[in-house]
C-alpha cells in the first residue's frame, strides 16, 4: 500500500507554471497524447495475456464464450482506441533530475508542490492513484480484475438467463470496460519506477468539456481540473481560483535563481502567500547545457 505524500509535485516547464497560476486550474490530457501513451497498451498486453491463459485453464462454455469475445475486442487495440481517459501526472519527488528532463525541458522548469489531501479530495471527479511498476503486482491487478468481470457476468447471466445476450453487451460490457480503463493508467513499464508516480484520472464524458492544445504532433485534447478557492479582488473582480500550492521549485540551470525570483512574483501578484506560504527552493542539480 503506497502511503500519500503530503505533497505532491507537477512539474512543467514555463509557460506551463504561468498557465496554472493565471488559470487557476490543472489541466489533465487525454492518456492518448501523454508522453508515455503506450502505458494504456502495455495495460491491455497484460489483461490479453491474463485472458489467454484464463482459456487454457476453464472449460466452462459461459467462461469461454466472454473471454473470446474479450480477446476478440482487445487483440487489435491502438492508440487511437483509447477512450476518453484523462490524466494530470505528479511524483513524490520535488526534485529530480530525470523529471527536469522530461517535463522541465531540461532547464528553465519548475516543480509545483500541491497539497496531496486536496488533490485527493476531488474524488467526486476523479481518482488519484500511485502508479505501479511491479510486474507481480500488475499481473495480479490484472486476475483480480478478470475475476471480477467473470464473476458479474455469470451473475447476469443466473439472474436474466433469456436476456444473457443482450445484458452481456449492454450491461457487462460497459461495467467492465469502466473498471478495466480505470485500472489502465495506473500500470506502468518498470523502467519508469524511478518517476514514482501518482496520477489522477478521469472521465471526460463530453467533447463540451474539452480543450484543445496545439502540438507539433496535431491537436491534444485536455480537460480543465478546476479545485481550489475561488476569490474576488477588492474591486469585485473575479480572481483565477488560489491552487493549495505549498512549495515551488526552479530547475537547474544557468538561471535558477533568477527563474525562482520570478515565480515567486507570479505567485504575489496572484496573492499567494496569505494565509498559506509557499516554500521556495532553487535547484543545485549540475546540469550542463549544450
Amino acid at each position: 500500500m503506497h502511503a500519500l505524500p503530503d505533497v505532491l509535485y507537477h512539474y512543467t516547464d514555463s509557460a506551463g507554471l504561468k498557465g496554472i497560476i493565471e488559470g487557476g486550474f490543472l489541466r489533465a490530457t487525454h492518456l492518448a497524447h501523454l508522453n508515455d501513451a503506450k502505458v494504456y497498451l502495455h495495460a491491455v498486453s497484460l489483461l490479453l495475456d491474463a485472458v489467454r491463459l484464463r482459456k487454457k485453464r476453464f472449460v466452462n462454455q459461459l467462461n469461454s464464450l466472454v473471454l473470446d469475445e474479450l480477446e476478440e475486442a482487445m487483440a487489435p487495440t491502438q492508440p487511437e482506441h483509447i477512450p476518453s481517459i484523462f490524466v494530470t501526472c505528479f511524483t513524490g519527488e520535488a526534485n529530480s533530475l530525470n523529471q527536469w528532463r522530461a517535463y522541465g525541458k531540461g532547464e528553465g522548469g519548475y516543480s509545483i508542490g500541491f497539497d496531496a489531501k486536496q488533490i485527493r479530495n476531488l474524488s467526486h471527479i476523479g481518482v488519484l492513484t500511485p502508479v505501479i511498476y511491479d510486474p507481480d503486482v500488475q499481473r495480479q491487478m490484472v486476475e483480480d480484475l478478470l475475476d471480477r468481470s467473470l464473476a458479474a457476468y455469470h451473475q447476469l447471466a443466473h439472474d436474466q438467463p433469456i436476456y444473457v445476450e443482450d445484458l452481456k453487451r449492454k450491461l457487462w460490457w460497459s461495467w467492465f470496460i469502466i473498471l478495466a480503463t480505470q485500472a489502465a493508467p495506473m500500470m506502468k513499464d518498470p523502467a519508469f519506477k524511478a518517476e514514482a508516480e501518482w496520477r489522477f484520472v478521469m472521465w471526460c464524458h463530453s467533447v463540451t468539456n474539452m480543450d484543445f492544445a496545439p502540438r507539433q504532433t496535431g491537436l491534444a485534447p485536455f480537460t480543465k481540473i478546476e479545485f481550489g478557492i475561488a476569490r474576488n479582488n477588492a474591486d469585485g473582480v473575479r480572481l483565477p481560483n488560489l491552487l493549495p500550492i505549498r512549495k515551488l521549485w526552479s530547475g537547474p540551470g544557468r538561471a535558477t535563481g533568477p527563474a525562482l525570483v520570478a515565480g515567486r512574483s507570479l505567485l504575489e501578484k496572484y496573492e499567494y502567500f496569505g494565509d498559506h506560504s509557499v516554500s521556495l527552493e532553487a535547484s543545485s542539480i549540475p546540469y550542463r547545457v549544450g
